[in-house]
């Protein structure tokens, strides 16, 4: 289990039994005309260009915020398969046809909802390349190669296809920034001969594993 980053916003429905409804915390959140009785039949479950794929369909898609409803109460725990269903079904919107531009959970069980701009998505997943257009041709092309699928194991003569596209994403990291993460270091040497390589002990931790294992 994963707990959420700290830059996530967590919006309660309401408080004791009296919880409202997921229309109503949209409403709160997003906009008045999402208190409409029939907004969210208006909105059904929307399928990506990636579906052509991998069978996969949103739960909801409103106003550019891309949203799961989960059945659990454990607002401070998520599995990685959740946190990785948002995110491959963001990439899967090759033509940006719904312009996501953010994330979110919407827990029934106890009435929250927890967003995430997508930028800071990203972020917090160590993305070092948050260019959407990108990732998502990376994917599309990914998701093309024959056989392909979410938890299938390239074959042998997959490889060097898949060993292409890590390439087309491996970032360029400028002087001055962390090579795990790429962000700008704020003391970018520990001495004259000595530059620094990572903005913190995890990065720092992070690094021997990204160079042998990618």
């Amino acid at each position: 289990m994963t707990r959420p980053p700290s830059g996530c916003e967590i919006t309660p429905s309401g408080t004791g039994r009296a919880r409202s409804s997921p229309r109503r915390v949209l409403a709160q959140y997003m906009h008045p005309a999402l208190a409409s009785p029939d907004v969210l039949e208006r909105l059904p479950g929307a399928t990506f260009d990636g579906s052509a794929h991998i069978a996969a369909d949103a739960d909801l898609i409103v106003d550019g915020l891309l949203l799961e409803f989960k059945n659990t109460r454990r607002i401070h725990q998520f599995p990685l398969p959740m946190i990785l269903q948002l995110l491959g079904y963001t990439l899967m919107d090759y033509s940006d046809r719904y312009r996501i531009d953010r994330v979110g959970v919407y827990m029934t069980r106890v009435g929250a909802l927890i967003p995430w701009p997508i930028e800071d998505y990203l972020a917090l997943l160590g993305a070092c390349r948050r260019d959407l257009a990108e990732l998502r041709a990376a994917f599309e092309k990914l998701l093309a190669i024959p056989d392909a699928g979410p938890t299938t194991t390239p074959l042998p003569d997959q490889l060097p296809a898949v060993d292409d596209l890590l390439a087309e994403l491996t970032p360029v990291i400028p002087e001055g920034c962390c090579r795990v993460c790429a962000q700008p270091l704020t003391r970018p040497v520990i001495s004259p001969t000595r530059p620094r390589l990572s903005c913190s002990p995890f990065c720092g931790r992070r690094a021997p594993s990204l160079r042998y294992h990618g």
